[in-house]
């Protein structure tokens, strides 16, 4: 068996690209997120306990499980990624949770975070060669329910991206029968 070419970045420099670009996303002339930091699916409810009780905005970056397209053309297996990404972005009005989600003249709200986030992460992400590319494919409202009671006024929207882009290249001796 001979090794794969890799023509693809790693998943560490894509979440990276990622909160570089959200450490720069502004609301009326400010920075638009107090925090932004990575992690992982199993620590969301520490992130949600240390991050979200402290902080005003936050945007939680969490790498989801990275999925894989495979095809051959000829004795060439070539290998495409999709690297699922969930940005968490919370607001915090105390005791009032529909300007927490809504926002109002001080404070942008999640949808106001949203809206924000959007052009500033969606499109090219990292130039070739292995480049990688951003689509956005799912906003809704998440809560973490062991969180909600501590946390009033605190309301979060995940916003789903899908990281495209790299791919690894192996030449087959003989081409399987498909």
């Amino acid at each position: 068996m001979t090794a794969a070419t890799s023509h693809r970045r790693a998943t560490s420099e894509i979440l990276a690209a990622l909160e570089t670009g959200l450490r720069g996303v502004t609301w009326h002339g400010q920075p638009a997120l107090d925090r932004v930091e990575q992690f992982t699916e199993a620590d969301l409810v520490e992130a949600f306990r240390r991050l979200l009780i402290s902080e005003q905005r936050v945007c939680l970056i969490v790498a989801m499980d990275e999925e894989f397209n495979s095809e051959t053309k000829g004795n060439k297996l070539i290998v495409r990624r999709v690297l699922p990404v969930t940005l968490l972005l919370s607001d915090r009005v105390l005791g009032n949770p529909v300007t927490a989600l809504k926002g109002d003249e001080n404070n942008p709200g999640a949808q106001g975070l949203l809206e924000a986030v959007l052009p500033a992460v969606i499109g090219q992400l990292l130039d070739n060669p292995g480049g990688v590319a951003v689509e956005p494919r799912v906003a809704s409202h998440f809560q973490v329910a062991e969180t909600a009671k501590e946390m009033p006024g605190r309301v979060c929207i995940a916003l789903e991206l899908q990281c495209r882009g790299g791919w690894l290249e192996n030449t087959l001796n003989i081409p399987p029968n498909y």
